[in-house]
């Protein structure tokens, strides 16, 4: 709802105030603790995921700036232009499958004798691993049908905001027999809608526009390395909130 929205505004913010300030060292680190702090005591799953990935990132940029510039030029452009082949390999037959599983397993941990000893703390970090798939399972099914349509108009794809349209007459059964949009309004993920609405010309364009940016972060004089390393930390996190929560649009 607003309030996980709201969340993933301020962690995408939060390092770009901390640059603003960051002559004031502070008063910028204090900003970036509170801010970090709310998000993961939040409920934003992916905003507390995307600011742990960002770590790398900002101390990669701190202390290897060129290698850091260029893994991340090579990734964003690579993830711009061939997700749809990677992404999105459950199709709904195989969602019911995977569910039934995944379902089975979270009984087996409830059953789980709650004794704290070393397999109870394994058998719960399997059990994490086994719940975060479970809860990405809907995502694959969206992208696998997304994927497919993609492939079916790879050019040029459908139009703007096509994507909503989809979903208005489609729908995939879970376990349950619950009936799901095909695409809920949009693909969960920016760069499918990009390839599914604009087709592989967009996709283009957004690879160039990720160089670009990286490109210009890289422009920035190394004795501002602390801003570039927080800017790029918020551009990372836009990028990886993008791929698994908002619409592009």
């Amino acid at each position: 709802g607003y309030y996980s929205r709201g969340i993933a505004f301020l962690l995408i913010l939060s390092p770009i105030s901390a640059a603003l300030v960051w002559n004031k060292k502070i008063l910028a680190i204090t900003i970036l603790i509170l801010c970090f702090g709310s998000i993961i005591l939040g409920p934003n799953k992916t905003a507390i995921l995307s600011s742990i990935l960002s770590l790398p990132i900002f101390f990669g940029m701190v202390f290897f700036r060129k290698l850091a510039i260029s893994l991340m030029v090579f990734l964003t452009v690579a993830f711009a232009l061939f997700t749809p082949i990677f992404l999105g390999n459950t199709s709904p037959e195989l969602w019911i499958e995977k569910e039934s599983r995944y379902l089975d397993i979270i009984k087996d941990h409830e059953a789980l004798n709650k004794e704290l000893n070393t397999e109870f703390i394994i058998r719960s970090l399997n059990f994490q691993i086994t719940r975060t798939s479970y809860m990405l399972l809907h995502r694959d099914v969206i992208w696998n049908y997304t994927r497919n349509k993609i492939f079916d108009k790879p050019l040029t794809g459908y139009g703007v905001f096509s994507s909503r349209e989809f979903g208005k007459n489609n729908f995939i059964k879970n376990y349950n027999d619950d009936l799901y949009p095909v695409i809920p309004l949009h693909p969960h993920n920016n760069v499918m809608q990009i390839w599914l609405e604009l087709g592989i010309l967009g996709a283009l364009l957004f690879a160039f526009l990720n160089f670009r940016i990286w490109y210009f972060i890289n422009k920035i004089p190394v004795r501002f390395k602390y801003h570039s390393a927080l800017l790029a930390s918020s551009l990372m996190m836009v990028f990886l909130i993008g791929q698994s929560s908002y619409g592009l649009w």
